[in-house]
């Protein structure tokens, strides 16, 4: 399978759950990435982590500090934000080198229905004043989240 249609599959996947859903170009997704690594990632692994993120696979020994999401964990949930307030997020899968991902907005989601795909995935998101990141590792088989880090 090609990789637009790998791109057209998760898109369509993604619209049943959010009401916008719009691909992210290769710099913002690769933006995400290098943020989340500068703020959750171990500097002394950071470079493994660069080649094993949708290599691989990322190992718990890379990440610091996130917490386990439960089944019934909400990102409105995650972010202590309201359920009624939309959730905006962008998720990215790829690699360093190559990254994809999409920009989706919907109310009260789960994380599952941002993680559609088996495979490592980064995603940024904001609810109100409130933002966060999640992180999913094939490897790792649960959903982290890292509250956002002050600028």
């Amino acid at each position: 399978m090609n990789n637009g249609r790998i791109r057209a599959e998760i898109a369509s996947s993604l619209r049943r759950f959010w009401s916008e859903v719009t691909p992210l170009d290769e710099a913002r997704a690769g933006a995400i990435l290098e943020d989340f690594a500068h703020h959750f990632v171990r500097s002394d692994l950071l470079r493994r982590f660069r080649k094993s993120f949708g290599g691989w696979g990322v190992k718990d020994r890379f990440l610091i500090g996130g917490i386990v999401c439960e089944a019934d964990d909400t990102l409105s949930g995650l972010l202590m934000a309201s359920a009624a307030a939309p959730t905006a997020a962008c998720v990215v899968w790829g690699s360093f080198r190559s990254p994809f991902g999409f920009s989706v907005v919907g109310v009260n989601r789960s994380p599952d229905k941002l993680f559609i795909i088996e495979d490592d995935a980064v995603a940024s998101m904001t609810c109100g004043a409130r933002a966060g990141f999640l992180f999913c590792g094939e490897n790792l088989g649960r959903t982290l989240f890292f509250p956002a880090v002050s600028k």
